[in-house]
């Protein structure tokens, strides 16, 4: 009777189980093809510790390695062995990962390792590392694997979360990374950067530590305008876009798409050169501040989320609406303050330059908005649009009035942020004596000499032909690129 029952079960068992279990072998992640994305402006800097913006943080993300990565919220070893070992609290020796080499074939030593940060210690983010004293070499005699010891003023319990933010990673020899000498250790080397196509090729390391990727080649596009990278994606030219829902309106890409967004984690923002005396005036600065409707920024980009900002930081609490919307009275009570050093304020005359990236579409937009604020306090702006690398070259000499950035995550805790802004600044003095303090006195010297003028935030909302699987955000806001693989043919609209 029991065999009899079991011949009539099985059939129905079977039907049940196999077509589980045949879905979940289909749906294994197979290697090969070339996936084409997007990068929201042209990549320039390729120095993790020089590195600002989105863009330069996602392809530093995959051609270098860190000590640490946050992985869920927690951080957790990489090139590193093994958490810090605090043994002895003031003396932290950090043990390497063995087996780990550069693109070049050499292999990872405790020396490229040194270096790396101290390039990043003397640096003007220097404060990353603040409370280290020194750093060392040296072979573990109990232990395969070699090793770092830095030695610190006081017990530092945050030290592994800074040593996984971008700004930190390793490079070979400590030597400052360039296009023409690209040496890392990430999952993916250049294969090839063409500023005419507007398009940066990567290639697998075959050797990563972590294993190959499962792509044969990733190509990452540029674009001077929205609808020119959603047409490119409508056609079915690429696989991944960062512009969608406005850009696509009324129209329907090629092939089926799904959707989804990361986190905030690029800050738009004013800057101020050094072309004018003026704009190093900290209540002019707070004047351009005030002048700013920044409530409107919100419908800025592309249907990803925009949070209109004041402040460098998350904000603890959703900020007031009247805090967003322009005051131009009081930022006309501060320019009188300066009218008598400034005669072109009080004759209102005063025109300024304000250049933006042409390979970021939306800082035309930006420009505009920023424009009419100042106009209503009688400024003249005269919007100049440049190539990618005369504006980098413009805004590191200082050659401007105004310029729009972008301050993007590198995965270090909100405070160091603050800090950075100050560094963009220019105030770098300011930024290592915040040593230690609170986040209220922090924000308190921030909006009294407004470094920079924060704008609005921004996620990265992306687009995905449905072949593609596997797309996953970092804790620095980067995009999973390693984990991405294709399966199954695309289905067509």
């Amino acid at each position: 009777m029991a065999s009899q029952l079991t011949q009539l079960l099985l059939p129905l068992v079977l039907a049940l189980v196999l077509p589980q279990a045949s879905a979940h072998a289909e749906s294994r992640p197979t290697y090969g093809k070339t996936l084409v994305a997007s990068l929201l402006e042209e990549p320039l800097v390729i120095d993790p510790v020089a590195a600002r913006s989105h863009t330069d943080m996602t392809v530093i993300s995959l051609l270098f390695d860190t000590l640490y990565r946050v992985e869920r919220g927690k951080v957790v070893p990489h090139l590193a062995a093994a958490m810090p070992d605090t043994s002895d609290p003031l003396q932290v020796s950090i043990a390497l990962r063995s087996g780990v080499r550069f693109h070049d074939g050499t292999s990872l030593r405790s020396q490229d390792v040194a270096s790396s940060l101290e390039r990043v210690r003397n640096s003007d983010l220097g404060f990353l590392l603040e409370g280290v004293k020194s750093i060392a070499v040296g072979d573990n005699n109990d232990s395969q694997f070699n090793r770092v010891v830095l030695t610190l003023r006081k017990a530092d319990s945050g030290l592994a979360r800074r040593l996984a933010d971008l700004h930190t990673s390793i490079v070979a020899r400590g030597k400052t990374p360039t296009w023409r000498r690209l040496v890392g250790s990430g999952a993916w080397r250049l294969g090839q950067r063409s500023g005419r196509k507007n398009s940066l090729t990567l290639k697998p390391f075959e050797a990563h530590f972590a294993g190959r990727t499962y792509l044969d080649s990733l190509v990452l596009n540029w674009y001077e305008s929205a609808a020119a990278e959603a047409r490119n994606y409508e056609a079915g030219g690429s696989h991944i876009s960062a512009r969608g829902e406005i850009a696509f309106a009324g129209h329907r890409p090629k092939y089926e798409t799904k959707s989804t967004q990361g986190d905030i984690g690029a800050l738009s923002y004013l800057g101020f050169g050094t072309a004018s005396p003026i704009t190093k005036e900290s209540a002019f600065r707070r004047a351009v501040s005030l002048a700013m409707g920044r409530s409107g920024m919100s419908q800025i980009g592309s249907g990803e989320e925009v949070t209109p900002t004041t402040s460098v930081l998350l904000p603890r609490r959703p900020p007031r609406p009247f805090a967003l919307k322009a005051n131009p009275r009081a930022a006309t009570d501060l320019l009188k303050s300066l009218s008598s050093r400034y005669p072109a304020v009080e004759a209102k005359t005063l025109t300024l330059q304000l250049i933006v990236n042409s390979s970021r579409p939306d800082d035309a937009v930006i420009a505009a908005r920023v424009a009419a604020g100042l106009y209503v306090l009688g400024i003249t702006t005269r919007i100049v649009s440049l190539t990618a690398d005369v504006f980098a070259r413009r805004v590191r000499a200082g050659d401007c009035d105004l310029y729009l950035g972008q301050l993007a995550a590198s995965g270090s805790p909100g405070l160091a942020r603050l800090r950075k802004a100050f560094v963009i600044g220019g105030q770098v003095k300011t930024a290592q004596k915040l040593f230690g303090q609170s986040r209220a006195s922090m924000e308190r010297q921030f909006a009294a000499t407004l470094p920079i003028v924060p704008l609005f935030r921004r996620s990265l909302r992306l687009h995905i032909r449905s072949d593609v699987n596997g797309v996953d955000f970092e804790a620095t806001r980067t995009i999973d690129y390693p984990g991405v693989f294709f399966f199954g043919e695309p289905v067509k609209n």
